[in-house]
């Protein structure tokens, strides 16, 4: 009987799949990126720099151009003070027109010195408020009355006033701020008149001030900085020093007041 020969099972052969070879990204760079970092912050540091030169730069100049108007503006007055003095003296002009003027001049020389020391004691932040409780249309009728008669061959002043205002200020300080507002306004309105109101606002219950003129207005480059320290437009008022306004405001503002110039339109 013949035999059937039985084939052995074949063993299926798996086959692999091919490895898809996958990139490695190259290390970053830790040098440059540091570097970078490091000249851009360098760069930074030097723009600041230089502004900060350039601020300190302008101080300085500001600095020093007030000072040489301070100078003159102190010999202005002396020089009558002296003159007079030395005329009365000799029995050559009226001694009491001689006295009306060194009276004048002495006052300018004292508002100058006020306005430079107040300055120094904004800057050392040693500017103080002395309140109490005051009526301030009797504050506006102390100032206008003092340059009434400071003042001579002025435009009118007028006053509107709304009934009996009383808030906790300091008069002194205050007075100031009106008189030194005034005093510009004679200086820059050669005609018309200078007007003066007050008011209640109903809305939020503050006292409004309002201080206009028919002079030429602020020019519109000194405008914007008009309360800052050293504003002053040089070509209508070299002898500016360019702190009155400043101080000003900073009585203003320690009051929690504010104070805002605008030009008529």
């Amino acid at each position: 009987m013949a035999q059937v020969a039985k084939e052995k099972p074949v063993t299926p052969v798996t086959k692999e799949k091919p490895v898809t070879p996958v990139a490695k990204e190259k290390p970053a760079n830790t040098a440059d990126q540091l570097m970078n970092a490091i000249l851009s912050s360098q760069s930074k540091e030097i723009q600041e720099l230089k502004e900060q030169n350039k601020l300190l730069i302008d101080q300085n100049k500001q600095k020093d151009d007030f000072l040489n108007i301070a100078v003159h503006e102190l010999k202005s007055p002396l020089q009558p003070i002296l003159l007079n003095a030395e005329l009365a003296a000799k029995g050559m002009i009226d001694q009491t027109d001689a006295l009306k003027e060194i009276s004048d001049a002495s006052n300018k020389v004292k508002d100058l010195m006020s306005v430079i020391l107040d300055t120094s004691k904004i800057d050392r932040e040693e500017f103080e408020l002395n309140k109490s409780q005051i009526c301030i249309n009797n504050l506006l009728v102390e100032a206008k009355t003092m340059v009434d008669c400071s003042s001579e061959d002025t435009v009118p002043i007028v006053l509107e006033t709304d009934g009996e205002l009383f808030s906790f200020v300091d008069d002194v300080r205050l007075t100031q701020v009106f008189k030194n507002i005034l005093d510009n306004a004679i200086k820059f309105t050669k005609k018309g008149l200078i007007k003066i109101t007050s008011e209640i606002n109903v809305r939020d219950q503050k006292i409004v001030i309002i201080f206009s003129d028919t002079g030429r207005g602020i020019p519109s480059k000194i405008l914007p900085h008009v309360f800052e320290k050293y504003a002053t437009d040089k070509t209508n008022n070299p002898n500016g020093t360019g702190l009155g306004l400043y101080v000003c405001k900073q009585i203003i503002d320690k009051h929690g007041g504010t104070i805002h110039a605008a030009n008529n339109n």
